[in-house]
């Protein structure tokens, strides 16, 4: 068990920030840091969410097309 927590606290040294020497402490530094979380998250959350909706909210055929457009104008029929 001690090995284990041992070999995992090597491999994972480098994701603490106590542990690690080279964090810098400068506002700019973090600042800097930040920005590059933010660039990675965004590299790999926009285009998960753009497939996400892309296959959620696909485009309608023109059947659907046609049946949306007649029932618009049936509802809408009342206001003129």
């Amino acid at each position: 068990m001690r090995r284990s927590q041992r070999a995992l606290e090597q491999k994972f040294k480098s994701h603490c920030g106590s542990t690690n020497p080279a964090t810098d402490t400068s506002v700019a530094g973090k600042v800097k840091a930040e920005l590059k979380k933010m660039i990675k998250i965004q590299l790999v959350l926009i285009p998960i969410c753009v497939v996400l909706m892309v296959w959620m909210y696909p485009t309608p055929t023109e059947e659907d097309e046609r049946r949306m457009r007649l029932e618009y104008e049936r509802n809408a029929g009342w206001k003129t």
